[in-house]
């Protein structure tokens, strides 16, 4: 009786954890800047000059916003989910945010 009073314990804290650290929209949207900041930077592969550092950072203000007046965030209490165009792009769990698809932007 003891290991199954251990066991439900262990997955009593487990979902209460998730409920505690599931993502909010923030962190979903923060995920999504991130991931094409670092998309682009990757693709320019540049030397970092101020000029460019300062494109970078209006660069990301202008993704805020179109990320941030198009993200709508599902949440399910243990998880949620990031949606664009009514697309799933980010899954939240235990307060980490992960990437399931490629962002495009659309300007339609």
């Amino acid at each position: 009786m003891g290991k199954i009073n251990t066991s439900l314990i262990i997955i009593v804290l487990v979902v209460v954890l998730g409920f505690i650290s599931n993502p909010d929209r923030e962190q979903h949207q923060t995920a999504i800047e991130n991931h094409i900041t670092q998309t682009i930077a990757q693709n320019e592969q540049r030397e970092g000059t101020v000029g460019e550092e300062l494109g970078l950072m209006l660069r990301r203000q202008f993704i805020g916003g179109v990320i941030g007046n198009n993200l709508q965030v599902k949440n399910f209490g243990l998880l949620s989910l990031g949606k664009i165009n009514d697309r799933t792009r980010t899954i939240g769990v235990f307060g980490q945010v992960f990437m399931m698809e490629e962002v495009v932007i659309d300007f339609e």
